[in-house]
């Protein structure tokens, strides 16, 4: 199941770093994250919480528990966004050991607010 990609992709990601293999190192968080995507596509939450909310709860629960893992792992490549990721769980991206891209965020846990990560580039349309 996708909870069991956490601590696969957080050793790859480690492991990767630990031989300074940057590029495989972000190229592997990338796969993480499209993964992720996929399975929130798949689980289809705007739907099911329709028909049923316990499967919503999980899928919203397994698609915060990916973000956790993102954050931490992208913390090296991108601090300042990584930080304001982190800063959702009530996490101090100084005080984040890597491990604890899989340590469970404790279901019920306060959130808070997200900031936007990257401000939208508008691109001039041919021919303004």
């Amino acid at each position: 199941a996708f909870a069991a990609l956490r601590p696969h992709y957080l050793e790859r990601v480690r492991g990767h770093g630990n031989r300074f293999e940057l590029k495989a190192g972000l190229e592997a968080a990338m796969e993480f994250a499209r993964a992720g995507n996929k399975y929130i596509d798949d689980k289809k939450p705007w739907i099911t919480r329709k028909s049923d909310l316990e499967v919503t709860a999980n899928t919203l629960y397994e698609g915060l528990q990916a973000i956790k893992l993102l954050a931490v792992v992208l913390l090296p490549y991108l601090p300042r966004t990584a930080g304001k990721m982190l800063a959702i769980f009530c996490f101090d991206a100084a005080a984040v050991r890597w491990d604890d891209g899989v340590v469970p965020v404790p279901p019920g846990s306060k959130l808070f607010e997200p900031e936007i990560l990257f401000a939208k580039v508008e691109l001039p349309k041919a021919g303004e």
